[in-house]
């Protein structure tokens, strides 16, 4: 689902994880708050792009569990805590694009 520059406020809406087979989500470049929803991770995602928004909180190790992950798209938010081993040990360089500029964010 694109939904990019839409000026979308508030948190994800949880009906998004109910969407079966979702394989992109882009919600880029909006006014989404709050934290990275963990039911991000019970889906079959290739794609997540956040970035350009106001996230905050931690990135879910649940997440680890998008398994064909390719893109992860997080750049410009408010995230901070540690960097899931998932995402640290990935060699994927759409995978570290979510680093820049989320400076609270640290590698363990």
């Amino acid at each position: 689902e694109h939904y990019s520059s839409n000026g979308l406020n508030g948190s994800i809406p949880t009906t998004l994880g109910k969407l079966n087979n979702l394989v992109n989500l882009d919600l880029e470049d909006n006014l989404l708050s709050g934290t990275i929803p963990a039911w991000l991770g019970a889906n079959t995602q290739r794609n997540i792009r956040l970035h350009g928004n106001n996230m905050t909180g931690s990135i879910s190790s649940s997440l680890g569990n998008l398994t064909n992950l390719v893109n992860f798209e997080l750049q410009k938010n408010l995230l901070s805590g540690p960097i899931p081993a998932f995402l640290a040990k990935s060699r994927h360089y759409e995978l570290w694009k979510l680093f820049y500029p989320n400076k609270l964010l640290t590698l363990t």
